[in-house]
């Protein structure tokens, strides 16, 4: 965890009162260390359960914000989809789901957990009577994954797209695989991109039907 006070000078009695209270408010233990970057001082520690990054000023008074784990993925329901790399298909999958699946930096194995689930359980798929009221679970549909970073863009700003929550390589590799893993685990019809790769994908969109899941830690 990262814990960020903006002060207007160095480190005064209020502001020691101020980070002791938020330690005490985030449930960590007083293991920290200290850097001094202009006036500006970060406090690190670490937390067993639900990471966080809190952020506090000093000089406004402003609330904790909390910033949680948000796993992104891009669900779209279809009759059949394929992904190819340099031409050649490396994954397919007749009726069932394309994810897209974006990995923050602070994306963890537990995040993985909860949202494999929720894909798997989301009744996107038609029972007898037309409504939603099927799972890929239920329907024995296939799941085709690929990785997509730019699905964790900030985009609300400018005209180019920010990525400074994006996973770094070797982060957003090691949790698609996991994913990859335990989505082979738990259902039947699995397929896959290659992480980091120049992919192509097509696909026909039943419907269309598209989501975007999102799940905090």
């Amino acid at each position: 965890m990262v814990i960020t006070l903006i002060c207007n000078d160095t480190i005064s009695a209020v502001c020691y009162e101020k980070r002791l209270r938020i330690l005490t408010y985030a449930g960590l233990g007083l293991n920290h260390s200290l850097t001094m970057a202009g006036k500006t001082l970060h406090f690190s520690a670490h937390r067993l359960f639900k990471p966080e990054s809190i952020r506090y000023d000093c000089r406004s008074n402003q609330k904790l914000r909390a910033h949680k784990h948000k796993m992104k993925a891009l669900i779209q329901r279809v009759t059949h989809a394929k992904v190819e790399v340099a031409g050649n298909c490396i994954g397919a999958i007749d009726k069932g789901i394309l994810l897209l699946l974006g990995v923050e930096k602070t994306d963890t194995f537990a995040c993985v957990d909860r949202m494999l689930k929720k894909i798997l359980n989301y009744r996107i798929f038609s029972d007898a009577d037309g409504k939603m009221n099927l799972s890929l679970s239920n329907t024995d549909g296939g799941l085709l994954i690929v990785s997509q970073f730019t699905l964790v863009a900030q985009t609300n700003k400018g005209l180019r797209p920010g990525f400074s929550s994006g996973a770094s390589p070797e982060h957003g590799q090691l949790i698609y695989n996991d994913f990859v893993t335990k989505a082979k685990g738990a259902h039947c019809d699995i397929a896959c991109g290659e992480f980091g790769a120049d992919m192509q994908i097509s696909l026909v969109n039943d419907g269309p039907v598209t989501f975007m899941l999102e799940i905090n830690d």
